[in-house]
């Protein structure tokens, strides 16, 4: 399984609407989330929290980010 497949099983990205294609935002959100991977925290937990609404990425999709 890839990387972004774990993601969208986690609910940490939201897939794209049929025929549509991933944002710039959810691009970010991969790579943010790679860097937490990375860094140590498990991928399970961001999930949990995404989910439980504790932890949102949506900053992400502003343009001046």
């Amino acid at each position: 399984m890839g990387f972004v497949d774990r993601l969208l099983e986690l609910g940490i990205l939201v897939p794209p609407e049929t025929g549509s294609l991933f944002t710039e935002g959810d691009l970010r959100r991969v790579r943010l989330v790679r860097g937490l991977e990375e860094g140590g925290l498990p991928l399970e937990g961001i999930g949990i929290a995404v989910r439980n609404r504790d932890l949102s990425f949506e900053f992400l999709d502003l343009p001046s980010w």
